[in-house]
């Protein structure tokens, strides 16, 4: 609920002439107005969010939310009046009050609740207690002097100030105390229906917030259901951790219910814009993109949820960058670059690099992810950007990048690793500086890397330095032996003349790889494939020999 500070006299009058008119001041019905505590339809469990009162459109309600299962509905019990949201009294929490008949003398009015919420400068509070009491005393005029305490009058009332201010302070416990000594003091005296109901609900919701904090979320859907009067408008907190309840326990459809029933039914704009940002967090992006149906229009004539709007289309856009066959309309995307281009923030720019990359457009996610390095997208900006100039065929132009970046991730060094280790290895290597496989050895060795060990050998026996290149074969069959390098190990002996020595390998590596003997004599069909790049971190790094 919106708390209105700084309450004049003024606005207390327009309160008063609204609430008589039947009006609320918010554009929606009172909050105590929303949820009656009827029995469960259907022969549902207990908890229902149902609205009972007319909707300004036509979607249909949402389904009952219903937790605890029951036999049969409760029979009420007229001894205990309904729970109320502090200060939101429900018409039926009366107590030993009844309505005056038309014609009866003004009847003495506990004005205690009103005077205390308008004290405390909550128009929506003033506004429901009005409604109640001129349904109990349908004669009975709102005072114009609500915030003077001293036209407040009549022991009774200074005798509840207290209590009431520490209600409000929520010291329930304190509040009950001096209540019960009160009412010993006073024979044949009850306390008013409207403070013991807004203890009630005050002690209801304490344990709900508690039981939520300490994540007991069936607990949470026990208390929601005995006392339904919490969960209305004014009390937007409870109606959030009872959806949060419900998605804990594997009730999506129950989550779904509770923010449709919110976007529904209430007003402060802040609020529902934060509901509709936790269906898109927590609901599949269809049954968040369902709940959009309830955005109204602001004051600016543009619909509500902009946020959450691009939230969810985040969220359907990252579903996309995952799964290639899901595509986006060019309109969603050219909205989130939109976002993208006015946020100044490199997330969005690395989405849609991501997105464009995964859907084979490497030209479109080369621009995202350099746009996104330029705002200092870190370490997934640069994977991203490397990956799309290899996508693109230029491996060449994304050497330097991987350099820079290679320390800033695990992911970010094996790509490091891939990339110049394919382009060193190639039989032919066209346009490799020097300074590459320079800067390349010292990596290896610190990463104890087979598949960066494995590459410089093969850069080296292309090159035609065998030595150098049985030195590497050896430190990838140290680092993480294969049949690549063992086969490697072989030729090099092979081109060194090194009979002794290429036995040695065959004896050696033979049992780990059957087919060795059979590469070395060039029978069985080619090379042997190349493990994949990893970084290790297994034993010391050897001397290279």
């Amino acid at each position: 609920m919106l708390v209105r500070t700084g309450l004049s006299l003024l606005a207390v009058g327009a309160v008063a002439a609204t609430a008589i008119a039947g009006t609320s001041l918010t554009g929606g019905t009172a909050p105590a107005d929303l949820v009656q505590s009827d029995a469960p339809s259907g022969g549902g469990d207990g908890l229902d969010l149902r609205p009972r009162i007319a909707q300004a459109d036509t979607t249909p309600a949402p389904t009952p939310i219903q937790t605890v299962p029951a036999a049969s509905p409760a029979e009420p019990n007229p001894a205990q009046p309904a729970a109320a949201q502090p200060g939101t009294t429900p018409a039926d929490a009366t107590g030993a009050e009844a309505p005056a008949a038309p014609g009866d003398a003004q009847p003495q009015v506990d004005e205690s609740a009103l005077r205390y919420f308008a004290r405390q400068g909550d128009l929506d509070r003033v506004e429901a207690e009005i409604r109640r009491l001129k349904t109990l005393y349908p004669n009975w005029q709102p005072p114009v002097d609500l915030l003077d305490p001293r036209a407040a009058g009549g022991s009774q009332r200074n005798e509840l100030q207290p209590i009431w201010d520490l209600y409000g302070a929520g010291r329930y416990s304190e509040a009950r105390q001096a209540l019960a000594k009160l009412q010993a003091s006073r024979q044949n005296w009850k306390p008013p229906a409207d403070l013991v109901a807004a203890l009630d609900q005050g002690e209801a919701r304490q344990r709900l917030i508690n039981a939520s904090d300490n994540k007991q979320w069936n607990s949470v859907l026990e208390i929601a259901t005995q006392n339904q009067s919490l969960l209305v408008c004014s009390n937007v907190d409870v109606l959030w951790r009872v959806a949060h309840a419900f998605l804990e326990t594997g009730k999506t459809d129950r989550t779904r219910d509770v923010y449709a029933y919110i976007l529904q039914n209430c007003t402060n704009p802040q609020e529902r814009a934060a509901t509709m940002q936790k269906a898109v967090a927590d609901l599949p992006p269809d049954e968040a993109n369902a709940l959009m149906r309830y955005a109204r229009t602001n004051a600016d004539g543009r619909p509500e949820f902009s946020s959450a709007r691009l939230s969810l289309l985040r969220a359907q856009i990252g579903l996309a960058s995952k799964d290639p066959s899901v595509a986006v309309t060019p309109d969603d995307l050219a909205a989130l670059a939109a976002a993208a281009a006015a946020a100044k923030t490199p997330d969005d720019p690395i989405l849609l690099g991501f997105y464009y990359y995964s859907h084979k457009d490497p030209t479109q996610a080369i621009q995202w992810f350099k746009t996104a390095l330029d705002r200092k997208g870190g370490a997934k900006a640069a994977e991203g950007y490397i990956l799309s100039l290899r996508a693109a065929g230029n491996d060449l132009a994304a050497v330097p990048a991987a350099y820079e970046w290679r320390t800033a991730g695990t992911s970010n060094m094996a790509l490091y690793l891939s990339l110049v280790g394919g382009l060193i290895s190639a039989p032919k290597a066209p346009g490799i500086d020097q300074t590459v496989v320079s800067q390349y050895a010292p990596v290896v060795l610190q990463t104890k890397s087979a598949y960066g060990a494995l590459s410089l050998g093969w850069y080296a026996a292309n090159h035609a330095q065998p030595a150098a290149a049985a030195e590497w074969f050896q430190t990838s069959l140290d680092y993480e032996p294969s049949e690549a390098a063992a086969y490697g190990l072989g030729l090099a002996m092979r081109a060194l003349k090194n009979e002794a020595g290429l036995q040695a390998v065959v004896a050696r590596w033979t049992p780990n790889f059957p087919r060795l003997p059979q590469l070395l004599r060039g029978q069985a069909g080619g090379p042997p494939p190349r493990p994949d790049p990893q970084v290790r971190a297994a034993r010391p790094p050897r001397r290279l020999r």
